[in-house]
């Protein structure tokens, strides 16, 4: 048994097809399935039922998965360890970011990163933040940068370690003048109150999403039912649908730098006392962190704490900034 062996199975597994795995493997399918039997043959059990569509894992191939898992798992982590022992600077890491995060996050970190480790293969997926987490504990990635967890994952949390990046306060962004002063919290023009925000049009993310977890939590500590009148995927999306006044949506402040609405918006705290969600770096408990895996954290958490953001417009038309983006 070798970690070619592990790495070829795990991924007929996690494919569950041959000719996917070969593909992604860029080996035959033929010469994956040749591969596969000899395997078994070795073994003395089969690992897959290839009577099912798709192909899935007998309990001896389940089994297999565990343990497969578990080794490649110690070899990435002694490969970690010993390359920072040697101080020998090459390598990769594996890092996963949520689809916006990632065009948001990512050309501000990576310059500053592949400067102090230039022999560093910086490898980027972007996907769903379940789909992140599966991968993390997949052994897939080394980490990924997520916001906001609600320890609520099938359990998914129990077995990751979070670090606290930054935190990034959420505003309401609404078409200019729809929101006036009987929304505001003690007359204040920057800040609605939550309490009279339940009748407004929300433009929310659909469930699964962070973001809409967050809120429904929020409203819900405050026993408020919000108004939904549309649900969608993308943050920037939503923003861009509230500047053309289709309604009111939540986002954070990174969307609203993404957007690039088209006609100005109004942006308002939620509260007087700013609304935040913590930004981490997710990943295995059982991990070891690389000099190379810390650094990153360290220099994306140098970057954003830093970061500024022209947060209010004035409600009556004549906006802090002419921009309303970040100075």
């Amino acid at each position: 048994m070798d970690m070619q062996q592990l790495v070829y199975i795990c991924t007929v597994a996690e494919c569950q097809s041959i000719t996917k795995a070969a593909n992604s493997l860029y080996i035959s399918q033929p010469a994956l399935s040749h591969f596969i039997s000899k395997v078994e043959d070795q073994l003395g059990v089969k690992l897959f039922d290839r009577s099912t569509s798709p192909l899935s894992l007998t309990f001896a191939g389940e089994r297999y998965i565990e343990y497969a898992r578990q080794i490649l798992m110690m070899e990435n982590n002694m490969s970690k360890e010993l390359g920072d022992i040697s101080k020998n600077r090459k390598g990769r890491i594996r890092v996963g970011f949520p689809f916006e995060r990632c065009s948001y996050m990512l050309p501000l970190i990576l310059p500053r990163y592949r400067k102090k480790f230039p022999g560093i293969d910086v490898q980027i997926f972007s996907s769903k933040g379940d789909i992140l987490m599966d991968r993390i504990l997949k052994g897939q990635l080394d980490f990924a940068i997520l916001p906001f967890q609600n320890n609520d994952n099938d359990g998914k949390d129990k077995n990751l370690e979070a670090k606290l990046i930054y935190s990034e306060e959420l505003f309401l962004v609404t078409a200019k003048n729809v929101v006036g002063p009987e929304y505001y919290v003690d007359n204040c023009p920057y800040a609605v109150d939550l309490n009279k925000m339940k009748d407004l049009p929300f433009i929310f993310l659909k469930k699964g999403h962070a973001l809409r977890t967050f809120l429904d939590l929020l409203f819900g500590s405050y026993k408020i039912k919000p108004n939904i009148f549309m649900e969608i995927d993308s943050n920037t999306c939503a923003c861009r649908l509230a500047s053309a006044n289709m309604g009111v949506t939540i986002v954070p402040a990174m969307t609203i730098e993404l957007a690039k609405c088209e006609t100005e918006v109004d942006i308002y705290s939620l509260t007087k006392h700013p609304v935040r969600w913590e930004i981490l770096a997710l990943y295995r408990k059982d991990a070891y962190l690389s000099e190379a895996e810390k650094s990153f954290f360290e220099i994306a958490g140098e970057v954003f704490s830093k970061r500024s953001f022209i947060q209010h417009y004035r409600a009556d038309n004549r906006p802090d900034s002419g921009t309303g983006r970040p100075g």
